[in-house]
């Protein structure tokens, strides 16, 4: 079992949350909790660095829809950044590439998130 643990810090705005492990039926939910729980304190732009991802399933990916709705509820903004190649590819194939913000480096994604 490949415990998931969160890490965050708030600068200029936005909340960088870099999870490490696997986004699955159990680290899923969790992440999905720690960042609404951020959404409900008032956060409203968050960037998740996602290099400490070794695997995400259909339940994280869940998680990730959840969390992007809460956003959009609220005017609020995410964008991914520093993925490892196998999971751009789950990205890639679920679809979620095509309408999430997904950068290869954080000031890339540093930037899409002040864009706009």
């Amino acid at each position: 079992m490949n415990e998931l643990t969160l890490s965050f810090q708030i600068e200029k705005g936005i909340c960088e949350v870099v999870p490490e492990g696997r986004l699955d039926p159990d680290g899923g939910p969790e992440f999905e909790a720690f960042c609404l729980q951020q959404i409900e304190k008032g956060e409203r732009r968050l960037l998740f660095d996602m290099a400490g991802i070794s695997f995400v399933s259909s339940a994280g990916l869940r998680s990730i829809l959840v969390i992007v709705k809460k956003l959009d509820s609220v005017g609020g903004k995410l964008a991914l950044c520093k993925m490892q190649p196998m999971v751009a590819k789950i990205f890639d194939h679920s679809g979620f590439s095509t309408f999430l913000q997904i950068k290869a480096d954080k000031d890339s994604a540093l930037a899409a998130l002040d864009a706009g």
